[in-house]
């Protein structure tokens, strides 16, 4: 192989490594864009159904967004990994107002990681931390 060949070739791998680096932002974007439209099933469609901790998720999904209208924003902290599997932290708030009519605001942020795996072609969370981030106001009172 010549010399040429070989940078071509490193080339394309970080190519391949930044596009699975963008690729796994674009879900991540899709989750919290998710959650601030109070389209739960959206949010846990980024989930491989087999992750642990994943029906405790759902509930308490679930039960945010029924509670509470979500603003939701996400800050990259970091994205490492290949094109098959990377974890990403992030720091994650929400701004969640109550639907009850005293529509009390709370205030949440977190440091986050996210492990994604790529399956069948699309990226899948397979693990997540803290969950309880996620948890609706009642479950916390």
């Amino acid at each position: 192989m010549t010399r040429r060949a070989i940078l071509l070739a490193l080339a394309a791998l970080r190519l391949r490594g930044a596009d699975a680096a963008a690729q796994v932002w674009d879900v991540l974007t899709d989750m919290a864009s998710a959650l601030a439209r109070g389209d739960a099933p959206g949010f846990l469609h980024a989930f491989d159904r087999q992750m642990k901790g994943f029906e405790d998720l759902a509930v308490a999904v679930n039960g945010l967004v029924a509670e509470t209208e979500i603003e939701s924003g996400i800050d990259p902290i970091q994205n490492t990994g290949d094109d098959q599997k990377r974890t990403v932290e992030v720091s994650w708030s929400m701004r969640l107002i109550s639907r009850s009519e005293l529509q009390t605001l709370t205030q949440r942020q977190a440091t986050v990681t996210i492990r994604l795996e790529r399956q069948r072609g699309k990226w899948k969370v397979v693990g997540l931390e803290p969950l309880s981030l996620f948890e609706a106001p009642s479950a916390r009172a």
